[in-house]
């Protein structure tokens, strides 16, 4: 996936603002005078390791090293554990047209990154033949189509990401000790959540900014309170979001948003399973308030609501699942039409 650098920038711009642990301002710090050396050489591609829990916020990290790089010209994402032995090749290095055949071109994702920075997300994932392709191309800066005989020129800055140690991958076997070399000019580790609890509220003021927008609300300190007593254990600041974002979502009132309007994950756990009444009801009217403020992309709406009513069409909810049915088709308060 490519992204532009006014998009990476805004991005950048929201993850960083709800930082203020010096852990993390330190590292910012480092990174800042390192590409300031890295800009200054020419011709020198960097390469470097971000390791952190699932959620830390490595994604943000690796656009932050590519906003500092003032060289590099796009943002490439790719999750390169879902890359599959069979399709690698051409996958990652491309396909050369093949009129006889009836094969169209297709651009690999290594030439894609040409000129700019490719984060790849999941590295301890990636399959003993898709790391030999990596170890190849960023060896020699060229990609070969396949079916081609020609030489590609692939000369990006490389940033990957994982959870595991990989010193530990390689003495089971399971990462080349050639491609780590090549890789490890500059390791990174962004420390957990839970060891930073100073930049729990400042990134929750963020996330409740950012899925709520322009709608009238206020977190009682109380909340705020809550969430940073939380271990987030499972997925960092990715769960915070998830947290706030749900319960946001199913809140029956969000001026004040209350501790009580946090819906956890035992308490998500007991919407599904749990089919009385008023607890269906009160999921629906969630549910709906969630549709009728938030005002989702219209192409996810409808396959939402028939979620939805598969999974309680069975059960009396009254108002909630008629007003839900009846916003296909309709608008919600923003004006945004469901279909």
């Amino acid at each position: 996936m490519e992204t532009k650098r006014e998009n990476v920038e805004e991005e950048v711009k929201f993850y960083w603002g709800g930082i203020r642990s010096e852990a993390m301002l330190s590292q910012k710090k480092k990174l800042e005078r390192i590409m300031e050396r890295v800009t200054a050489l020419k011709g020198d591609s960097l390469r470097i390791i971000i390791y952190g829990e699932p959620g830390v916020g490595k994604t943000g990290m690796a656009q932050t090293i590519f906003c500092l790089l003032k060289k590099a010209s796009t943002f490439h994402y790719l999750d390169i554990g879902q890359i599959n032995d069979v399709a690698a090749n051409g996958e990652l290095q491309g396909v050369e047209k093949k009129s006889h055949s009836g094969v169209d071109k297709r651009i690999g994702k290594f030439e894609e990154a040409n000129g700019g920075l490719l984060f790849l997300d999941e590295i301890h994932n990636a399959s003993w033949k898709v790391q030999g392709i990596l170890l190849n191309v960023i060896a020699n800066e060229m990609v070969r189509r396949a079916g081609s005989t020609v030489d590609i020129p692939a000369k990006f800055h490389l940033v990957v990401g994982t959870n595991e140690d990989l010193i530990e991958a390689i003495d089971e076997k399971k990462f080349r000790r050639d491609l780590y070399r090549r890789i490890k000019m500059l390791p990174l580790t962004i420390p957990p959540l839970r060891d930073r609890p100073e930049d729990i509220i400042p990134i929750a003021k963020n996330l409740f900014a950012k899925h709520l927008r322009n709608l009238p609300y206020s977190v009682a300190q109380e909340t705020y309170d809550v969430l940073q007593t939380q271990p987030y254990r499972y997925g960092n600041v990715g769960e915070l979001s998830d947290l706030i974002y749900i319960s946001c979502m199913a809140a029956e009132e969000l001026n004040p948003f209350t501790p009580s309007s946090l819906l956890f994950d035992e308490d998500a756990h007991d919407f599904n399973v749990d089919l009385g009444e008023d607890l269906i009801k009160r999921d629906l009217i969630g549910f709906y308030n969630g549709i009728r403020f938030l005002g989702p992309p219209k192409n996810q709406c409808k396959s939402l609501l028939d979620n939805w009513r598969d999974y309680h069409l069975e059960n009396e909810t009254g108002k909630a699942l008629d007003d839900i049915k009846s916003l296909k088709g309709g608008q919600n308060e923003e004006g945004v039409t469901f279909s």
